[in-house]
């Protein structure tokens, strides 16, 4: 078998290029010799990250434009994942979505939902 084919399988959740926790773990995967499925809203920073990523380590990265908070794109990053690589081997769900800056207090129902739904029900 060839490396690719041997190769680990990773989501990761806001895994784009922003300087972020989810770009680390995407490194530090891809150092390992993990394809990679990440995720985020930008596609922009995911593909500067899957073309230094893929450079840099010789993996293959995956980019899907995703919302963990919303269960068919959360379908749709499991679907493509499985059909190109032929497996799924680890997930990080590091992506959540917030209204930074505002107090609990003074969140919005609105506000508040988006919290829950990108975090704790994307989990």
């Amino acid at each position: 078998m060839s490396k690719q084919t041997e190769a680990k399988v990773a989501i990761i959740t806001g895994g784009g290029k922003g300087g972020g926790i989810g770009y680390g773990l995407s490194t530090a995967f891809a150092k390992e010799g993990h394809n990679l499925t990440i995720t985020g809203r930008s596609m922009k920073k995911m593909e500067d990250a899957k073309e230094e990523l893929e450079r840099l380590y010789g993996i293959r990265v995956l980019v899907c434009q995703a919302d963990g908070g919303d269960e068919e794109q959360v379908r749709g990053v499991i679907e493509k994942t499985a059909a190109e690589f032929g497996r799924i081997d680890v997930l990080i769900n590091n992506a959540q979505n917030s209204a930074s800056g505002v107090s609990l207090v003074d969140h919005t129902k609105e506000q508040f939902d988006m919290a829950i739904y990108s975090g704790l029900y994307a989990v």
